[in-house]
């Protein structure tokens, strides 16, 4: 299981302020993007470091959904049916087994 402190988080946090450097960005909203962005860029490639290959993929999915979601392009309802729907094609799967794996005797 990964782990990471909040001190970790606090540092990459003000790492992304220094990757962003000095704007030109004058409006604070576009300012608070930039600066979003650049902090997600810099969380995603240090965490990445420490994740096995296997789980690189499904973080970065979990990372795009939340940041769906906070932007609000779409609602939790969508994300609950996406995995919903994945988890019932599993439980098909496991209860319909093929026919390779019954024991041919």
């Amino acid at each position: 299981m990964y782990q990471f402190s909040m001190k970790y988080y606090r540092e990459l946090f003000v790492k992304s302020f220094g990757v962003s450097g000095d704007s030109k960005v004058k409006e604070i909203k576009g300012r608070v993007r930039q600066l979003k962005s650049e902090f997600l860029k810099v969380l995603y490639s240090n965490v990445c470091r420490s994740l096995f290959e296997k789980h690189k993929l499904m973080f970065a999915f979990n990372m795009a959904i939340k940041v769906h979601l906070d932007d609000g392009h779409s609602s939790g309802d969508e994300k609950r049916d996406l995995f919903n729907k994945k988890l019932k094609e599993l439980e098909m799967m496991n209860h319909h087994p093929t026919s390779n794996n019954y024991d041919k005797s």
